[in-house]
């Protein structure tokens, strides 16, 4: 079966035999793998081709804010549609943020709590303490505090950075 495509203001559209009942196939044909620059298989199709730079997204893109009891906190990842991001970093769909926290050293936070939200922080340079549902741990680098929805939470850093 013949493709016919047509160019209307731009935008390629792609007209099948639909009354055949077949689906439409890709835009263009699979050429062989390269690793040559001027390959024809590395030339990009932006029309078509996800742009990959609204999934990837850095700390410092964001401005800080105070969270989590006195965290100073920068979103890298924030809820939005997987399939189609409003904008850098919005593609959370289960997940309600991936950021970067920070303590000055030789300083604590708030006692804090949420009902609905869960924390995952990952230690990654310094020391400190973790206090929560009565409990108390000495925390470091590499290492890793899970804290349910409903429990109270509190840190003292005597340095530390982490990624929640």
């Amino acid at each position: 079966m013949k493709k016919i495509v047509l160019t209307i203001g731009g935008i390629a559209l792609v007209a099948l035999a639909l009354v055949l009942g077949q689906v439409p196939g890709k835009l263009t044909e699979e050429p062989d793998p390269s690793f040559a620059e001027d390959a024809v298989s590395n030339h990009r199709h932006p029309e078509v081709d996800t742009d990959v730079s609204l999934y990837i997204n850095h700390w410092r893109n964001s401005l800080p804010y105070e969270g989590h009891g006195g965290f100073i906190e920068r979103d890298i990842l924030t809820p939005g549609d997987p399939l189609r991001p409003p904008k850098k970093g919005a593609v959370l769909k289960h997940i309600k943020a991936y950021k970067r926290a920070a303590l000055e050293p030789l300083t604590a936070t708030q006692a804090f709590q949420s009902a609905t939200e869960q924390v995952f922080l990952c230690v990654f340079s310094g020391q400190g303490r973790v206090e929560a549902g009565g409990q108390k741990a000495e925390i470091e680098e590499g290492m890793a505090v899970f804290l349910p929805a409903g429990v109270s939470y509190r840190f003292s850093i005597r340095t530390m950075i982490i990624s929640s």
